[in-house]
């Protein structure tokens, strides 16, 4: 679930920037002007046991309280936010915040602050628009108080210590568009009152199980991004229809979807071929569940995609030539871990822009293409654990960004193409478990015991002496010698013929006068 969840904030963005970009058209300025919110904000500075950074060393009374740091005023002077983000604050929130009823956005994310969140806190304030505390030490549950704010547009509370379940009072929350709370303890169904959310735009949850509804699509039609990765939701992955249950209504998402996480569930059957109805999609990861039969040829449809990972399935067939035609794919594309057979097409050699390609640990068989060594971007190539055959093309030779390099597990044959060497990026080799022969290099990436790996390959030879390699014998230079020596005596015996066939037609000539 872990790196389910840094891929979701690797691609889908920093929460707290994706927080500020979904929020900046609707974002208000806020304020207050009285002596009810500045006792309150200070009773909040003497809760902090340590400001490493000096955030708060302007609260004092040297000025108005509009002018401290953090804190943002209108005009008017009569609302106000928090904005303490990214200080490493120490100490828990206070109840005294209640006071500040004013109060419509607080920020205080990438801080040390635990505790509970006060209850006190969010009965009271009922013009709050945005809480976002994410990464700091929060404990307790999310209270149910929390969906009595009417006025809340975003959650963002992931990267806390936060247990129990979801509050189901969280589906009365009509103007709420952004909901993140990954990386907690939560535990417990995900509310269906949620799925009726219509204003939601992003959902980032984990830990959870239940089933994914069908309607999802329909009651979401905002929805743009969904994170529900390494939890236990049940279902079969396809357009919904009387007979089945628990499945997602893809169609209905085709005009908002943009990035689709769902690795690390328990989805089952076939990826339906209204995937390819998701024309807008730039990341879909459906890695780590049940997924089988085949990858539908309709993914072709998906001209945005940047991002594809569907490792660790049950996928069969051949990898549909269709999914290479997707030339928009540039960050990687995941297949590993499946059963998917055949050759790779030729197709393959339209993503000269990606820049990791994982096939590994499936059944695919024949030889590896050439026209690989035409993608300038990639960087790691992992094809290894496959029936591959044939020798290691040339062409790879080319990929000056290449960093990682994993063939192993094949039955590839022939020599180490000796240029790989000369790949100054290239820091991972991992060529083991095949038939290949001949002698290993000795320079670049060969020049490090601990980068490379050859074991199992009887017939290779040479290399450093780390690598406990046999000594190459002489056989082939001998035979290397003895052909030139071949053409050295042909060339002397064609020499003499001319020179005697020369000489005799001079021989006939004179004769004749």
């Amino acid at each position: 679930m872990a790196l389910q969840l840094l891929v979701f904030f690797l691609f889908f963005g920093n929460p707290l920037r994706l927080l500020q970009s979904v929020t900046a058209s609707r974002r208000m300025i806020v304020v207050g002007n009285n002596e009810t919110d500045r006792l309150a904000l200070l009773e909040f500075k003497k809760q902090i046991v340590l400001d490493l950074y000096g955030a708060l060393s302007s609260w004092n009374d040297s000025i108005h309280f509009c002018n401290w740091v953090g804190i943002t005023c209108s005009h008017r002077h009569q609302q106000r936010s928090i904005v303490l983000e990214n200080n490493t604050l120490e100490g828990e929130i206070p109840t005294s915040l209640a006071n500040c009823t004013r109060l419509r956005q607080i920020h205080l994310s990438n801080n040390n602050l635990v505790g509970k969140i006060p209850v006190a806190l969010l009965t009271s304030l009922s013009k709050l628009e945005i809480i976002s505390i994410v990464y700091n030490g929060l404990t307790g549950e999310l209270p149910a108080s929390l969906g009595n704010i009417s006025s809340l547009q975003a959650i963002s509370l992931g990267g806390n210590e936060l247990q129990g379940g979801i509050p189901d009072s969280l589906g009365q929350l009509t103007n709420l568009y952004f909901l993140s709370l990954h990386h907690n303890k939560l535990s417990g169904m995900f509310p269906v009152s949620l799925y009726n959310l219509s204003s939601l735009e992003v959902i980032s949850v984990g830990q959870l199980h239940g089933s994914l509804p069908r309607e999802i699509g329909l009651t979401l039609p905002n929805l743009y991004g969904l994170a529900i990765g390494g939890n236990l939701f049940l279902g079969e992955f396809r357009i919904p229809s009387p007979t089945f249950q628990h499945s997602i209504q893809l169609l209905s998402l085709k005009t908002k979807l943009q990035r689709l996480f769902l690795g690390g569930n328990r989805l089952s059957k076939q990826i339906p071929s209204s995937i390819g109805n998701l024309t807008l999609l730039y990341e879909l990861h459906l890695e780590a569940n049940n997924l089988n039969v085949s990858i539908p040829s309709s993914i072709e449809n998906c001209q945005r995609l940047l991002h594809l990972t569907l490792n660790n399935n049950s996928l069969q067939d051949p990898i549909p030539k269709q999914l290479f035609l997707i030339s928009s794919l540039s960050i990687s594309l995941t297949l590993a871990y499946n059963s998917l057979v055949g050759t790779l097409p030729i197709e393959i050699g339209n993503l000269k822009s990606l820049s990791t390609l994982d096939i590994s640990n499936n059944k695919l068989s024949g030889e590896i293409p050439s026209s690989i060594g035409d993608w300038n971007s990639l960087e790691y190539l992992y094809m290894g654990g496959n029936f591959l055959e044939g020798a290691i093309p040339q062409s790879l030779t080319l990929l000056k960004g290449l960093q990682d390099l994993d063939l192993s597990h094949n039955n590839l044959s022939g020599q180490i193409p000796k240029d790989l060497q000369n790949l100054l990026a290239l820091r991972s080799l991992n060529l083991s478990f095949n038939n290949l022969e001949g002698e290993v290099p000795t320079k670049g990436v060969f020049g490090n015991a601990s980068a490379i790996l050859v074991n199992e390959n009887d017939r290779l030879c040479g290399g450093i002496v780390e690598l406990h390699l046999p000594t190459c014998t002489n056989h082939g230079s001998t035979k290397r010698e003895k052909s030139n020596a071949l053409r050295i005596v042909l060339v002397i015996i064609g020499v003499v013929l001319g020179f005697l066939l020369i000489f005799s037609f001079l021989i006939i000539v004179w004769i004749r006068k």
